[in-house]
């Protein structure tokens, strides 16, 4: 009898053992979030549902696999919550992407208006950003784009009637739409434009402006700019051969390729 009974122990020792599978779940960037559970020990057919959450300043990318990060878990691609049935023993990486920062209040608040954003918290989506092509910002407020740069689709950008000085859109290269016109900026550089079709500076307190880099360019207006002395612009402009509406109270003598 003693015999039997330490048999059947083993047999469901065994038994356990086998039925038993692990979860492992790493982070990546490490404290860029957490995972609810963050793993452990279940049987055999349990269905466990993980959530990924991100930190301040994080938001969730994917779950891959740990033993290959190309790999996505089924589904998951845009879940930050999935739910797997346990048949193996299992290692997962939560990934999370760094937010953009914002620094401007005014800013922050228009996008929560587009409903590009959701909660003032200093940081904005740069995967929603991404596909964004208009923004039209006109008398907002607002003093400091900073966070821009996460509109990387953006085509018509319309931020007049602001307190802007300066605007950084090196990242920005699908622009054809630009009215900054009634700010008080003093110069830009638009090297990366390329595509730029329509510059409005109407109003600011420009300098100096080059657009030597802007053939795609149809329409500048200049006016009111008081210190604007010369406009650097492409080196086969010949008036002819490229149609453009050019509006500057000192006339085409601003126009110059060597300023």
């Amino acid at each position: 009898m003693k015999k039997i009974f330490l048999l059947l122990i083993l047999l469901v020792s065994c038994e356990t053992e086998e039925v038993l599978f692990e979860i492992k779940v790493t982070v990546n960037p490490e404290e860029s979030g957490y995972s609810n559970p963050n793993g452990g020990k279940f049987f055999l057919g349990d269905q466990i549902k993980l959530n990924a959450v991100p930190n301040t300043g994080f938001t969730f990318n994917k779950w891959t696999m740990a033993d290959d990060s190309k790999k996505f878990l089924f589904d998951s691609i845009n879940r930050s919550q999935v739910s797997i049935v346990i048949n193996s023993d299992v290692s997962l990486v939560a990934n999370f992407t760094p937010k953009i920062e914002v620094v401007d209040k005014a800013f922050e608040n228009a996008l929560i208006e587009l409903g590009i954003d959701d909660v003032v918290d200093g940081y904005i989506d740069k995967n929603i950003c991404k596909d964004i092509t208009t923004l039209n910002l006109n008398n907002k407020g607002i003093e400091n784009l900073t966070g821009l740069e996460a509109f990387t689709s953006l085509k018509v950008l319309n931020i007049s009637s602001n307190y802007l000085k300066s605007l950084i859109l090196q990242k920005n290269i699908d622009l054809m739409y630009l009215d900054i016109s009634n700010n008080q900026l003093e110069s830009i550089n638009l090297s990366s434009n390329v595509k730029i079709q329509h510059l409005d500076f109407n109003s600011n307190i420009l300098n100096s402006l080059d657009i030597s880099n802007n053939n795609e360019l149809r329409y500048l207006d200049t006016r009111n700019n008081p210190d604007l002395s010369c406009i650097k612009i492409w080196t086969t402009y010949d008036g002819l051969s490229h149609p453009w509406n050019f509006l500057d109270g000192n006339g085409t003598d601003n126009l110059n390729i060597n300023c």
